[in-house]
């Protein structure tokens, strides 16, 4: 049996011993355990509030620029917006994966129970596709106009990919919305909001580096097809990851649906 280490009298295991010193102790214990919950609880709530106001800025950082691309494009384009376009960054990829999501689903439609298009997957790889093509495309446009001699920071390339993951969520969204009615158009879509936001993003960055438009035009050029490429190469070697077990190339799924 266990002793009080104050007053030496026999206690039981787990037990706090009834004597005064023993009972402060307890007391005194307990008082900073209810000081680091709540210490945690506002911490939390902190934490919960600044989320909300970082993903509130992000979206309406979307639409500004969404409504006036290169003002506001440029505008965001200065160096401390960084934090709201990795928020921007992240809508956008959520919404790719959304975009997946209701993709999936339809061909589960359309297969009637022949076989089954994974779902769940789809979505969280969706998540990290968009976000490693963010980070190709801030990559390269940083070396890009390194290489033209513009000058720009890592934290404006990051921005610059903020302004096109803007442009893009307004585009993926309708692609999602199609998507619900005709699979065809939705793709349509979703594939013609990549090309276009790429030209886009050359009118946010002609306005910002006038004087440089002829560079800028052969430096998009080249950064649109690097980006394309890789992208391509990747999917090609990724892409029956989406696909059910026992299908071997994405052609067989087209021929179920025809």
């Amino acid at each position: 049996m266990p002793f009080c280490r104050f007053c030496g009298s026999e206690i039981k295991e787990g037990e706090t011993c009834s004597c005064a010193q023993a009972q402060a102790e307890a007391n005194k214990a307990n008082a900073n355990g209810a000081e680091a919950v709540a210490a945690a609880t506002d911490a939390l709530k902190d934490a919960a509030k600044a989320g909300g106001e970082v993903a509130g800025k992000a979206g309406v950082t979307c639409l500004e620029i969404i409504k006036k691309p290169v003002t506001e494009g440029v505008e965001f384009i200065n160096g401390s917006n960084y934090i709201t376009a990795i928020a921007v960054i992240i809508l956008q990829s959520l919404l790719t994966a959304v975009f997946s999501l209701v993709l999936a689903l339809k061909f589960n439609g359309a297969l009637k129970g022949l076989m089954k298009v994974p779902v769940v997957k789809p979505f969280f790889l969706a998540i990290l596709f968009s976000l490693v093509a963010t980070l190709l495309f801030t990559c390269i446009t940083f070396l890009m106009l390194k290489l033209l001699k513009l000058d720009v920071t890592l934290y404006q390339s990051l921005e610059i990919a903020g302004v096109r993951a803007s442009l893009l969520s307004g585009g993926i969204a309708i692609a999602a919305l199609l998507n619900l009615i005709n699979v065809g158009w939705g793709t349509v879509v979703f594939v013609l909001a990549g090309v276009l936001v790429f030209i886009e993003v050359f009118a946010v960055l002609n306005k910002k580096y006038e004087g440089a438009s002829n560079k800028l035009v052969y430096g998009m050029i080249v950064s649109a097809l690097i980006f394309v490429v890789v992208a391509c190469f990747a999917f090609s070697k990724t892409y029956n990851w989406f696909l059910p077990k026992d299908m071997k190339n994405i052609m067989s799924l087209f021929k179920y649906l025809g």
